[in-house]
């Protein structure tokens, strides 16, 4: 195995064991680091099932990152998942006091990345959409802003900030829950708190919604030995999780807002499995779209990661680029 392997390998445990911090994997947690984990080939003798339940000692594993690089995905994406339900427990943050005596993150970055996740609670907002009254033209158009927005979160995907792929990510969940607000929209329902609802019979929350975006995480860590492996790996999920989420929210709506749980989880299952076939079939428009917007989208992320910009701005001007 070579180093930047053990690296990876390390950091994908970390993660684990950040997950298993309170006791228990959730299960949004666990689903999603099993995608992940089956995006790539681990190495000879590890399964998920062992990666799972293994309890490896931190203090083992932490000095094995010892690269900047991997010290910084490591660190960011084990912060995001202690901190994106808003509450981080006194077992999560005793990993990333270890973490950051041994990796010494700027407080910069720490700042960023909190403003990151308080940012995506301003999603949730009134939508200026005007209700579309022809059922034809409201699926079609539905359909295609499920594509549009599905789109635009794989190529956050594939140009994440280097270094700070975790805010990428946040800003592909912030796209998610605007698309969520615009389909409501769409169908008469301009209320941003339908998309809390539907989030809340799927997940439970918002909190464990977001903890299902520890598989961009994983394959971000995952990628650092895999050369655009996990840039690929991320765009994909990206790409199957919006897709998911906004078929699923016009269903929500298609039912008149009276969808039994079982019955919208199964929605979301089957489209999730969709999505990532319709990723392939689009990949050359995603390509396209990528190749339009990554200078300026090089910028922004340049501008975030200096400070000339705060990530609200960041987030707001990527949403009105992508």
């Amino acid at each position: 195995m070579s180093t930047n392997q053990r690296e990876a390998l390390a950091g994908l445990k970390i993660l684990v064991c950040m997950a298993q911090a309170d006791g228990k994997i959730l299960a949004e947690e666990r689903e999603a680091l099993q995608d992940a984990i089956l995006t790539f080939e681990l190495p000879e003798g590890i399964t998920i099932d062992s990666l799972l339940e293994e309890k490896t000692s931190l203090d083992e594993l932490i000095p094995l990152i010892a690269t900047p690089e991997a010290q910084k995905a490591v660190y960011n994406s084990a912060y995001t998942m202690a901190y994106i339900d808003g509450k981080c427990s006194g077992s999560e943050q005793v990993i990333l006091d270890k973490l950051n005596d041994f990796f010494d993150i700027p407080a910069g970055e720490k700042a960023i990345l909190g403003n990151a996740i308080h940012g995506l609670k301003q999603v949730i907002n009134l939508s200026n959409i005007e209700k579309i009254v022809d059922e034809k033209e409201r699926e079609d158009n539905i359909n295609q802003t499920i594509l549009n927005y599905a789109t635009s979160s794989a190529v956050l995907g594939l140009n994440p900030i280097p270094g700070l792929s975790v805010i990428s990510s946040l800003t592909a969940l912030g796209l998610t829950l605007k698309m969520m607000n615009e389909i409501g929209a769409k169908w008469g329902y301009p209320k941003g708190q339908d998309a809390l609802a539907i989030i809340g019979n799927l997940f439970g929350g918002l909190g464990a919604f977001a903890a299902s975006f520890t598989v961009y995480l994983v394959v971000g860590t995952l990628g650092l030995f895999i050369p655009g492996g996990g840039m690929v790996a991320a765009a994909t999920s990206n790409f199957a999780l919006t897709w998911a989420m906004g078929k699923a929210t016009n269903q929500f709506y298609a039912r008149g807002r009276q969808i039994d749980r079982a019955t919208l989880k199964k929605v979301f299952e089957d489209a999730k499995k969709e999505g990532k076939t319709a990723y392939a079939d689009n990949a050359d428009a995603i390509a396209a779209k990528k190749k339009d917007t990554e200078g300026e989208l090089n910028t922004l992320n340049d501008d975030v990661k200096s400070g000339r910009i705060t990530t609200e701005e960041y987030q707001a001007k990527v949403q009105d680029l992508v």
